[in-house]
């Protein structure tokens, strides 16, 4: 039986509500799919994701491919892109670049101006938001990956550490 809702209070009530099943698309094939989705949908779409988020019909998923872009969005997470959300200071945004290069960048304006903040705390640059550049969607939802233990030595070392009797003093 559930907990009666007044036993613990503060604490979160998941609900089982999904609002959005969004397709998970390979971080190479975003500009693909976002100039001709449903030619795009019918052939290379393996994987889909759930949200409690309304996204729009436009919006999707996709996987960190690299360690490269921060220490919180860790290879392997999967970021949600809702491309119909405008550009609003403080989110998140997936851009490209006339050349098809596509990377993830804080938005910072001050008045009319539009600015983009590298995520990678090594890049410590600010800069006007170049022409180039194509606003591709805002992030919506993190899905972190926290640890990723396959080929992993320090965390093979750390478990076999582990498993070894400590003695009483």
């Amino acid at each position: 039986h559930p907990l009666p809702l007044d036993r613990l209070p503060g604490t979160h009530n998941p609900s089982n509500y999904t609002s959005s099943i969004i397709p998970v698309v390979e971080w190479e094939d975003i500009i693909d799919f976002l100039k001709s989705k449903h030619g795009f949908t019918k052939g290379k779409l393996l994987q889909w994701v759930s949200s409690e988020y309304n996204f729009s019909e436009n919006a999707f998923a996709v996987t960190i491919p690299t360690a490269n872009f921060s220490m919180f969005l860790k290879k392997g997470s999967q970021i949600l892109i809702e491309p119909e959300k405008g550009l609003q200071a403080g989110d998140l945004g997936l851009f490209a670049t006339n050349i098809q290069i596509v990377t993830i960048y804080q938005i910072l304006m001050d008045g009319n101006d539009i600015y983009i903040k590298s995520i990678n705390p090594e890049i410590k640059s600010i800069k006007l938001l170049p022409e180039n550049f194509i606003f591709l969607g805002s992030i919506i939802e993190v899905r972190f990956v926290l640890n990723q233990a396959k080929g992993n030595k320090s965390s093979e070392l750390i478990k076999a550490k582990s498993l070894v009797p400590i003695k009483a003093t």
